[in-house]
């Protein structure tokens, strides 16, 4: 019990201690040469002088009145021998109010600083004589202010405001002192003002005086306030109380009790003596502060945050000043018992800062805690332990698995070469019965409510006969059976000159396989099981020369895989091609099945060609076949049959929205089949300064790169682009309409907006000038990520310029808006939230500075030139007061210059603005 009561005391005092800390008050002072008269106004932990007066010059010393004795009494100052020395026996300090004569050597500034002291009758100086005192505040006072009673007939105040050569006897001060004043039978001569750190010798007559203890006092609401009444030099047969200057009813004692203290109360209070002889002495007034209880008027609010983020608490306290906060997080103090703290703030919100928090108000009636706010810190996913690559035998069982933190639930998708890998959603993935075709690049996507991200590649190479694929053409074993599987790589490959393109794809790093067919039928290639994006091609010839081509294909397979079919007849000899899309290297499984059939497939010489065409245009596909007797055609979109679209050539009329996507033609023959290859259908829109020539978006960004590549080096930047003869500057204002339905995602793609994606194409904008760029996808019909980046050339490489998920309008499009550089390549990526699909529209502006030139005034008109933004609407206003503005006209220069010329202007002064609206 008694510790636990001494524990109370000591919080108790360590809460009015912070209370003072957080009203140190300052003052600065500067000092002549001589002696100066001076005062501490404030406390500082005892007023010793070595803490009032740290450094000195040497020589310098402070004399003290020794009011017995009429004399001084000194210390001097001597830095070799540590400071302040006592020469004469008093104490090394300078209390608050107490005067001294400071002697300097040369000009000095000081900072005077400490808490306020309480104002409190001088009861401590000696009465009637000579007194050195000055003020216990820093702003100028009267003779109440410094001794808490009124002066009486016989008083004298000698005031200095200069440095003197010696400090005078009390009893001569009078013809040194700056100004010397005296208190006759009722008021003063001239009423002395005291200023603050200037000490004064005052000569206090031997009168009596009626003082009040405290000067000064503050209570509870509902307390009891008292005051003290006491005579010096005399005593009294009477008292009389008076608040605000009227007389208390009854109040005739030398203590004041009021109970029950309320704001009513507050005011003034003073006392009236009489003494023996009839006569009445008053006091000074003394104040009475009735302090409010605080209430929380509003407590902090709960709240949640993303990890990184900065956070505030806030509360709103009503209650008497000053008011102290205290900060709390479960229970434990985060901050002590500050003046005004009303706010908290986490500048970067981390998942240990997570709980309960709360602020404590208090003052001098009591105090007030809030109810809890509890803080939620979302954490972004972070793969603490990604898959590990493993080798594994064929027929085994292998299990995958992720380790990751951050805010649940957390959410799982496991990929193969990018793409998802349906049901795979936990954070393991088992695999059972392993084949060479299970081998892989696999990763995982963990997502939560706040984030996502995708941990490296997982490479699973299932171990079993390896093949030596031949770097260079017609050489190396052959494929003779009906149906097999082996496994290479292309890891020191090279490109061979003269190597026919796999697709139209880059590629970089290829490898041959012979294949000799042992029946006549139909053959299948595919290379499931393959550690990279493939790239596969079957030829015929004998030379890199006369090469023909039967089949080739880039992701007919799922997750990125390749597949080709084609016609063979027994003993013949073709050449398989493998290659790694983009130049990637690593694994690749090449598997194969002979159908012995007579009914052979279509032979498709000529592939339909993606198109770009202006909204209500036409756009024709074409689809050549080859073989013995007749074909039939069948037309695709978007993966749906087109109605009575069965001849060759496919017309698109009136080209809109709902017509933009992927067609294809489906050739029959002989009861077989053959696809074509997918072509791409887009809209593009762009003012007068772009060239819109087939520019279209790609499911791949490499093929982006590939794009670019055709028109000059690739580089960051716009290096070595030649935009004019590519198409490829697209004006400064425009739109690109494109389906995403089929699309997918790339081993390692950027997950966009820290947002599950998963069905992205990309898209390429070079800046022709330097700008305002704002990109949105309004006028989509789904959920889309739109993400904006620069560099180049892998996805490692890629910096964000600027990424939004539902900026646009409707909540569920996406806006940007970014600073371009002038001949910069910017690669914009759209996504689906949640591999969402659909028709996209991508808007783009680019906004120019507006420079005004050539201004042309004459005596009935006047004139300017303006450039800004091609193309694109810009209105002149005028105003008078920068307040009202009158549009003069709006235009619409392709080129973004035009001259403004208004005549018989008013005659006024007026003033002119353009204005372009994003």
């Amino acid at each position: 019990m008694h510790r636990k009561a001494l524990l109370l005391v000591a919080l108790s005092v360590w809460t009015l201690l912070t209370c003072a800390q957080a009203q140190l008050a300052s003052l600065t002072v500067q000092l002549p040469p001589g002696f100066n008269a001076i005062s501490y106004p404030y406390d500082q932990g005892g007023n010793r002088l070595g803490d009032l007066f740290p450094v000195l010059p040497d020589g310098c010393a402070l004399y003290k009145l020794n009011a017995t004795t009429g004399g001084y009494e000194s210390n001097t100052y001597e830095a070799g021998l540590g400071g302040w020395q006592n020469t004469t026996g008093f104490t090394s300090y300078l209390r608050p109010g107490e005067g001294a004569w400071l002697y300097l050597t040369d000009t000095q500034r000081f900072e005077f600083s400490g808490a306020p002291h309480v104002l409190t009758p001088r009861l401590d100086v000696a009465l009637p004589g000579f007194n050195f005192v000055g003020l216990q505040k820093d702003q100028l006072g009267g003779f109440g202010d410094v001794f808490g009673f009124l002066p009486r007939e016989g008083d004298e105040v000698f005031l200095f405001e200069q440095s003197l050569a010696q400090p005078p006897a009390p009893a001569n001060a009078g013809p040194v002192a700056s100004s010397h004043h005296i208190y006759g039978l009722a008021s003063w001569d001239a009423p002395p003002l005291f200023r603050p750190a200037r000490g004064a010798l005052v000569y206090l007559a031997n009168q009596p005086r009626v003082v009040i203890t405290p000067l000064r006092r503050q209570v509870a609401a509902g307390s009891l306030a008292q005051f003290n009444a006491g005579i010096l030099n005399g005593a009294a047969t009477a008292y009389q109380w008076k608040f605000q200057g009227i007389a208390l009813p009854g109040r005739t004692n030398a203590t004041l009790v009021l109970p029950n203290a309320s704001p009513a109360m507050e005011g003034s209070y003073t006392v009236e003596a009489m003494l023996g002889g009839g006569a009445v002495i008053a006091s000074v007034v003394a104040k009475l502060a009735v302090v409010l209880p605080p209430t929380i008027v509003r407590g902090p609010k709960s709240t949640t945050v993303l990890e990184g983020k900065p956070v505030k608490f806030e509360v709103t306290a009503t209650g008497t000043a000053p008011l102290f906060y205290r900060w709390q997080r479960e229970g434990l103090a985060l901050t002590p018992f500050t003046e005004n703290l009303t706010n908290f703030v986490i500048t970067n919100a981390l998942a240990p800062d997570e709980g309960k928090y709360s602020v404590t108000v208090s003052n001098l009636a009591g105090q007030v805690t809030s109810t809890n706010a509890n803080l939620t810190v979302l954490v972004p996913p972070k793969i603490t332990v990604p898959p590990a690559s493993q080798t594994v035998g064929v027929g085994q069982v292998v299990t995958l698995g992720v380790q990751a933190i951050g805010t649940e639930p957390l959410l799982y998708q496991w990929k193969l070469n990018g793409n998802d890998i349906p049901g795979a959603t936990g954070p393991t993935l088992t695999i059972s019965n392993l084949q060479l075709d299970s081998s892989g690049s696999y990763r995982v996507s963990v997502a939560n409510l706040v984030g996502a991200t995708n941990s490296p590649p997982a490479i699973l190479t299932v171990a079993g006969p390896a093949f030596n694929f031949s770097d260079n053409f017609g050489i190396g074993a052959f494929l003779n059976t009906a149906s097999g599987m082996v496994r290479g790589n292309n890891l020191n490959a090279t490109l061979q000159p003269g190597e026919p393109p796999i697709y139209d794809k880059p590629g970089g790093h290829s490898v041959w396989a012979r294949y000799q067919a042992p029946a006549t039928g139909i053959v299948t290639f595919r290379t499931r099981g393959s550690t990279i994006d493939t790239l596969l091609g079957a030829f015929r010839g004998t030379s890199l020369g006369n090469l023909i081509e039967e089949d080739s294909d880039d992701d007919r397979d799922d997750f990125l895989y390749s597949i080709i079919s084609f016609n063979v007849r027994q003993g013949e000899v073709f050449h398989i091609l493998m290659d790694g899309f983009g130049g990637a290297r690593g694994q690749i499984v090449l598997s194969w099945n002979l159908e012995p059939t007579n009914a052979l497939l279509p032979t498709i010489l000529s592939h339909p060609a993606s198109l770009t065409v202006t909204q209500g245009a036409n756009a024709s596909f074409a689809v050549v076949a080859s073989g013995t007797g007749g074909f039939s055609y069948q037309w695709f979109f978007n993966q749906q049959l087109i109605s009575n679209a069965n001849a060759p050539t496919l017309i698109v009329t009136n080209v809109q929205a709902n017509r933009i996507g992927t067609y294809f033609a489906r050739v029959f023959f002989n009861g077989r089949t053959m696809d074509s290859r997918p072509a791409y259908l887009e809209i593009n829109k762009v003012d007068a300064t772009g060239l819109p020539a087939n520019v279209r978006t790609h499911d791949k960004f490499m093929d982006l790169l590939h794009q670019l590549d055709a028109f000059g080096p690739r580089g960051s930047g716009g290096g070595g682009f030649a935009p004019a003869s590519a198409g490829l500057v697209l004006g400064y204002t425009g739109s690109q309409a494109f389906s995403t339905v089929g699309s997918g995602a790339q081993d390692g793609e950027p997950v966009h907006c820290d947002v599950v994606g998963g069905a992205s194409r990309w898209f390429a904008y070079i800046a022709p000038a330097k700008g305002q760029m704002f990109i949105n996808t309004d006028g989509s019909n789904y959920d889309t990520l739109l993400a904006v980046y620069s560099g180049c050339c892998e996805f490692e490489d890629l910096t964000v310029v600027e990424c939004d998920n539902n900026s646009g309008t409707n909540g569920l499009t996406s806006s940007v808006s970014f600073e371009t550089v002038s001949n910069e390549v910017y690669y914009i990526a759209v996504d689906g939230v949640n591999a969402a699909r659909g028709s996209v529209k991508l808007n783009y502006r680019l906004f120019l500075p507006t420079i005004l030139t050539s201004y042309v005034k004459t005596s009935n008109s006047l004139g300017f030139r303006f450039t800004a933004t091609p193309s694109y609407p810009i209105t002149v206003q005028s105003t008078t007061n920068f307040t009202d503005w009158t549009a003069h006209l709006t235009t619409n220069s392709p080129s973004g210059s035009y001259r403004f010329t208004q005549t018989n202007p008013p005659p006024f002064h007026r003033f002119y603005r353009t204005t372009q609206v994003p």
